[in-house]
């Protein structure tokens, strides 16, 4: 790896078996898995709406001009 350069010294692939090694594992309970996974979906419909509003936004500005 090239020391000096752009590159990062440790990568996030790297990282990653390092942190699962050295911090400790939470007791995932069936509960908390659907919280999780709730908040996460949550998260994506939000960004989802408003990507998608900002791209319709983006195209009707383009059928404004071509008529």
């Amino acid at each position: 790896m090239p020391v000096g350069g752009k590159a990062p010294a440790l990568t996030l692939p790297q990282a990653h078996p390092l942190l699962s090694v050295v911090l400790p594992r939470r007791a995932v309970d069936p509960a908390w898995a659907l919280e999780v996974l709730r908040h996460w979906q949550h998260r994506n419909l939000v960004a989802y709406r408003a990507h998608r509003k900002r791209r319709l936004a983006r195209l009707n500005t383009y059928r404004e001009l071509s008529l």
